[in-house]
């Protein structure tokens, strides 16, 4: 059985409806009587895509269940004996649950025998829901004919601009933010419909603005999408783990990619305000954090690094930052050398004045 996205993603929600009024009848049934069977075969050149649709479903149908959902790459299971493991997930279902999740990605990295040795364990068994990925589409093509015996084939069509606009004004409202129409459309000149990575370029810029503030054309325009993504999250985490060399050449890197010394200040001085947040927050002072909390995708990029830092050296990294703004617009040597010293000193808790 062949589908599109929309039939799928329709279908899919169909059956999550069926199941909040009665789960007697099983996830696995229920596909079954639509017609679409197991394996599920995800088609798209598109990670970012896969791993988005991938992520819902497991978040509707596992959601309280995910220690039932195990993932392999098809890169890994280069033999008969890494791909038994697999086979012994299908021939031993979990005991208090009467379903589990196999998703194998890039499944066309597979060879042919061992894929057919996967194929003919996954059609036996009855207590697990197999999805394969297949992201190259010049394979796409060589394994449709076998997988389509078996399962169903889900392709996923490259976005065209109406829907990759779509797409970005999406993001970046769940990211916090908001888009203005001259900047859409300069994202989508730069990168097309490339969604791995407007994904990236969403991100570094609703890290840039405040909360339901407006990505300008402007703002847009300063960032460089030809360089090396390095996350301005990392900065944080070095500065938390002392380590002032990284801390340093990490900031210089984050130049290098077109960001102003004032705009990784921003994002700091936003970071270490949540930080102080989430520690108020796990103290029970809850009535003062929920503003600095609005935005769950920033706190929970945030909320590994909590323990690199005491509250002492958030609220004193916080004030040094405030003096750093006004050196900022007011010093006589370079940007970069005035930045580089206060990254200095927050990586050595040296906070005196």
């Amino acid at each position: 059985m062949k589908l599109t996205i929309d039939q799928f993603l329709q279908t899919l929600k169909a059956i999550k409806e069926k199941l909040e009024i009665d789960k007697k009848e099983g996830l696995l049934n229920l596909l079954s009587k639509e017609g679409i069977k197991s394996p599920i075969v995800i088609c798209s050149e598109e990670h970012t895509r896969v791993k988005r649709l991938n992520d819902w479903f497991v978040a509707n149908f596992f959601k309280d269940q995910k220690e039932l959902v195990s993932s392999y790459f098809g890169s890994e299971l280069t033999n008969q004996a890494k791909v038994n493991s697999i086979l012994s997930t299908l021939a031993n279902p979990s005991l208090f649950a009467p379903l589990q999740l196999v998703i194998i990605h890039s499944v066309d990295s597979l060879k042919l025998a061992l894929l057919k040795t996967l194929l003919e364990a996954v059609t036996q068994s009855n207590t697990t829901l197999t999805i394969f990925t297949v992201t190259s589409t010049n394979e796409v093509s060589k394994l449709q004919k076998d997988l389509a015996k078996h399962g169903s084939i889900v392709e996923l069509p490259k976005l065209g601009p109406a829907q990759v606009k779509r797409f970005i004004v999406n993001d970046i409202k769940k990211l916090g933010a908001k888009i203005e129409n001259d900047a859409l459309e300069l994202l989508v000149s730069y990168l097309g419909n490339n969604i791995s990575e407007l994904e990236k370029a969403l991100e570094k810029l609703c890290l840039l603005v405040g909360p339901q503030e407006t990505i300008t054309s402007a703002l847009v325009k300063t960032l460089s999408f030809s360089a090396k993504d390095i996350s301005s999250f990392e900065l944080v985490k070095q500065l938390g783990k002392k380590n002032i060399f990284a801390a340093v050449d990490i900031s210089k890197s984050l130049f290098n990619q077109g960001l102003h010394p004032l705009q990784i200040l921003s994002f700091l001085s936003r970071s270490f305000r949540i930080l102080l947040a989430l520690k108020e927050k796990n103290n029970n002072a809850a009535h003062k954090v929920h503003t600095e909390l609005s935005n769950p995708w920033f706190v929970r990029q945030l909320s590994p690094l909590l323990n690199y830092f005491t509250t002492h050296d958030l609220i004193s990294s916080i004030d040094l930052l405030k003096g750093l703004d006004f050196s900022l617009k007011d010093a006589n040597v370079g940007d970069e050398a005035v930045f580089s010293i206060a990254m200095q000193r927050l990586a050595g808790r040296s906070f005196a004045k």
